[in-house]
């Protein structure tokens, strides 16, 4: 039986497309089968879009399913919240709900497929299968659950594991596997916000025999590998030994060009959020001088070597890194005109955000060690979670009106419907 879309404005997603209007398009088992004027036979499901537009689905490379992306005016306490949200059943749970609430934003506004290139645990291949099944709406994942890295490396202690030793990340490797996971991530170098001094994003941390070996444990599993690599020398490393895909970038020189040729590697360019790290107000952003003269570094030669990679015939792939701050699944915050409004409400939003989720998590704990029974447990818990909930909205909701009413009312040049739009999205949550 066919799926038949008939009476769409198609757009067919290919480099010279025009809207072509009056088109069906007819899908078998998951593949678009037939485009053009089709007649349903009786057996097929017949969907009568009259002149609405049907796209292909977009693809995002690169997004961190755990994170929200909510704009923060300092850094959060990223290891702690890790463990919190890993500390019991019931809290992996309400983190596995919160990814697909993610995933969902991003589906709603247009993204059938996302690679989710580090996560915490399990959770991405978790939520991954249950959308496969059919349990759950969904967009469709590739999942590489928690990121390989070293000691002190990039984003250790929440969606990467540091591995101490070769021996170490290779068994790191086997445990993905037996994740079933669709690919393997490492952190080869470190990132912006590690870096210590003016000049030193994207330090080489992972060794080259660490590397090579992954990638060489991987590639016997059928596993392609993923890296985060963010300095010419760190492009350098990985696609010498193995790496398939350099998520971020740098610039590429004739050795570079030539490893990614040799090794058919590709490279995923993440701009979104590499450019309101550099060229946003650094006191809205809440980050030091050194991370913004840093942040230039990065988006620069990111955007350098996309452009020297294409030049090559190397292939470039585009993903949002969503879940850094201001990159949120689907669509972003997209900030014109930076206002005294918007600075307000980045004070304010954030911390009530995280206070609700760290109140349900905690009332959840509670009765998870109290109640004796199953059955009733769960119900209190529901009940409990719904009442924090609507609590905790009610409050935002009052809190973000006082500011809008009685501190922003004689600021000019205000953004109210930046305001507006913010306060619905912040009560979705």
């Amino acid at each position: 039986m066919k799926t038949i879309f008939k009476n769409c404005t198609l757009l067919d997603g290919t480099k010279d497309m025009a809207a072509r209007e009056n088109i069906d398009v007819a899908i078998e088992n998951g593949k678009i089968v037939e485009i053009g004027s089709i007649t349903p036979s009786v057996s097929d499901e017949v969907i009568d879009l009259s002149g609405k537009y049907l796209m292909p689905g977009l693809i995002n490379l690169h997004v961190h399913l755990p994170a929200g992306g909510k704009p923060q005016n300092k850094p959060m306490k990223t290891t702690l919240l890790t463990k919190i949200a890993l500390s019991s059943a019931i809290s992996r749970e309400l983190v596995l709900k919160m990814c697909h609430a993610y995933a969902m934003q991003g589906l709603m506004a247009g993204v059938t497929t996302v690679r989710a290139v580090g996560g915490l645990d399990n959770l991405d291949t978790r939520l991954r299968d249950k959308i496969n099944s059919g349990k759950l709406d969904g967009p469709r994942i590739l999942a590489a659950n928690f990121a390989i890295g070293v000691p002190n490396g990039h984003m250790v202690g929440s969606v990467t594991r540091p591995a101490q030793s070769v021996a170490d990340a290779v068994k790191m490797v086997d445990e993905l596997k037996s994740q079933n996971v669709d690919l393997i991530k490492l952190m080869i170098t470190g990132g912006v916000m590690d870096a210590k001094v003016k000049g030193e994003p994207g330090k080489l941390m992972m060794k080259a025999d660490m590397i090579k070996a992954c990638c060489d444990r991987a590639h016997g599993y059928g596993l392609k590998v993923a890296a985060h690599v963010q300095s010419p020398e760190g492009v350098r490393c990985a696609v010498e030994n193995g790496v398939d895909s350099i998520e971020h970038g740098s610039t590429l020189t004739q050795r570079e060009i030539d490893a990614f040729k040799k090794h058919n590697a590709v490279l995923v360019c993440t701009i979104s959020p590499a450019l309101p790290m550099a060229k946003f107000e650094r006191e809205t952003l809440g980050i030091s001088e050194a991370v913004q003269y840093n942040s230039n570094i990065v988006y620069n030669n990111m955007i350098l070597g996309s452009k020297t990679a294409l030049e090559n015939g190397i292939t470039v792939g585009l993903g949002t890194d969503t879940g850094c701050p201001i990159i949120i699944c689907g669509v972003n915050f997209i900030i014109l005109k930076r206002t005294s409004a918007y600075r307000l409400l980045l004070r304010f939003i954030p911390p009530l955000l995280i206070m609700q989720k760290f109140w349900e998590l905690m009332i959840l704990q509670a009765v998870s060690r109290l109640a004796s029974a199953p059955i009733s447990s769960y119900q209190i818990q529901i009940r409990l979670m719904i009442f924090v909930r609507y609590l905790s909205r009610i409050w935002l909701f009052a809190e973000v009106r006082f500011i809008k009413n009685q501190r922003l009312k004689n600021t000019k040049n205000a953004n109210t419907s930046l305001i507006n739009i913010m306060i619905k999205k912040s009560l979705l949550i």
